[in-house]
């Protein structure tokens, strides 16, 4: 298992790089500054813009007008308006493609020897981005569907992206409307239309975070021509590891003696995040026999983290709103037996990459990097694609693993993540790209 240190050799000759991410916070913005700081410490000379910063890294650099507003609040207020006109974008992001910078007038992105693009809502726009994306190498690490969309970041059952260009998007429609809208109108079909223009002829190298994700960008009329690789997203194995349960449950005031399932997202009530489906499935839980009796005969408790909009504890359920430390978070991993994730539309899924580092086997439909790293009874099972009773199923067979057989479970979960996910190699797999697309010597 490589080091960070052990990747100096593929950065010595290694030309200067930039990485563009809207933010440094929220599942996209994370990965991509995580993914900078092992860059800085392999020795590249990285640096990041965004438009809003929440760390303190110095190679991040955070935009701001004349009058020194975020311009990160201009985008906000445009997704207000948005969920103003379109009730359907309430539950999630549209975004239009609008730039609110040039980035064509920052020397630190013209003397970039490469670009590496993330989530870039608001920083970056097509086909504007020509200007200074066309004279040299793009890595775009997809963290969501909206590269290859007119504009939604998760398409659903729509497959207009696929070959129909984005006409009438469903997530645009206002109540009031019965036709579909003038051409000129028609914001998700402009903005299919200014990415293929913008796309034209660039030296673009599409990373997507998960095999998922890159069926269906290769799917997509914009991007079913450009090249691509599968490169995971990190997770800090330092950070996210087991530790002791009796000690993390007192922490969060736990019941010491009763199996938990736990079951978190940034936004618990996010209809992609499948709560509706897990309340379904733990109601389902008590009718439900397997051939092992549960050791503990008490129910489980339920816990949940992320935001619960204020929801109260009440016997057996625990609610414990957002936990943005990551030890906190790792214990609270820890603390639990099994990781339920039943999102039904997922680009990766960072909490169950946290939750297998933790050693806390995960229960999950096939999406994301659940279908990616899941092996059913190795450290996790997968249920059927939005099926509540396959997902309690699974959930039973877990809490009823006799104690040697979910020991295992737990090693092989930690094993997963170290093995595939931790930060070098993460690192070494993109620093190995990087020189690809540079035609520097492999090493």
């Amino acid at each position: 298992m490589p080091t960070l240190d052990d990747l100096r050799p593929l950065t010595a000759d290694l030309p200067p790089l930039v990485l563009l991410s809207s933010a440094d916070n929220g599942g996209a913005g994370i990965v991509a500054r995580r993914l900078l700081e092992g860059l800085i410490a392999a020795g590249a000379d990285a640096k990041m813009i965004t438009l809003v910063k929440a760390s303190n890294l110095p190679q991040i650099g955070e935009l701001r007008d004349e009058d020194g507003k975020r311009l990160w609040s201009y985008l906000r207020e445009e997704q207000e308006s948005l969920r103003q006109i379109y009730p359907s974008v309430s539950a999630g992001w549209f975004s239009t493609g609008r730039a609110w910078v040039n980035l064509a007038d920052y020397d630190l992105v013209k003397n970039a020897s490469l670009i590496h693009l993330h989530w870039i809502s608001g920083l970056v726009g097509f086909p504007q981005a020509r200007e200074f994306l066309a004279d040299k190498p793009v890595v775009w690490t997809m963290h969501d569907m909206n590269p290859f969309t007119g504009g939604c970041h998760y398409a659903g059952a729509c497959g207009k992206y696929r070959d129909g260009g984005c006409a009438d998007c469903p997530q645009l429609r206002p109540p009031s409307r019965t036709a579909p809208p003038p051409p000129g109108d028609d914001l998700a079909a402009g903005g299919f239309q200014n990415k293929r223009l913008g796309y034209e002829n660039l030296h673009l190298h599409l990373v997507s975070i998960c095999g998922q994700m890159g069926e269906l960008a290769a799917a997509s009329l914009l991007l079913r021509s450009f090249p691509q690789t599968v490169i995971p997203n990190m997770v800090d194995t330092a950070a996210f590891a087991p530790s002791a349960r009796a000690d993390a449950r007192r922490k969060f005031n736990l019941p010491p003696d009763r199996q938990i399932i736990l079951f978190g997202a940034t936004t618990i009530y996010d209809p992609r995040k499948g709560l509706k489906l897990f309340i379904e499935a733990i109601n389902l839980l008590a009718g439900i026999e397997v051939i092992n009796l549960l050791a503990e005969p008490a129910e489980p408790a339920v816990v949940f983290f992320g935001d619960c909009g204020g929801e109260a504890n009440r016997p057996g359920l625990y609610f414990l709103g957002r936990i943005d430390d990551p030890q906190a978070l790792a214990e609270l991993y820890a603390a639990a037996d099994v990781f339920v994730t039943p999102a039904i539309e997922e680009a990766f899924g960072n909490t169950t990459a946290e939750a297998l580092a933790c050693g806390t086997p995960v229960i999950a439909f096939p999406v994301g990097a659940a279908r990616d790293f899941i092996k059913n009874g190795e450290n996790g099972y997968l249920a059927n694609l939005a099926d509540p009773v396959d997902l309690a199923v699974k959930i039973k067979i877990a809490l009823a693993l006799p104690k040697d057989r979910y020991e295992k479970m737990r090693e092989n979960a930690r094993a997963t993540a170290v093995e595939n996910l931790s930060l070098p190699l993460v690192v070494e797999r993109y620093l190995r790209l990087y020189r690809r697309m540079l035609n520097l010597p492999e090493r």
